[in-house]
């Protein structure tokens, strides 16, 4: 496998992970806080500092960590 299968797989995983009803990760995050992190076009830094946060605390609390409590972080 190459490194543009890799991004494929990725790609595919990211979109398939936004189709309703998925439930791939039972991620308990507010729909603004997903919505920023999901926005890698506008925001690919909260999406990388969600992806660093989630190696050291609870993943509910990373992947709404760039969106802090209402206020944009980023």
């Amino acid at each position: 496998m190459d490194v543009g299968d890799i991004i494929s797989h990725l790609k595919q995983f990211g979109a398939d992970s936004l189709e309703p009803g998925y439930g791939g990760s039972g991620i308990n995050v507010e729909p603004a806080a997903r919505d920023l992190v999901n926005d890698i076009e506008h925001y690919p830094h909260a999406f990388v500092l969600a992806c660093i946060a989630d190696r050291q605390t609870k993943a509910d609390i990373a992947w709404s960590l760039p969106h802090a409590r209402g206020h944009r972080v980023l």
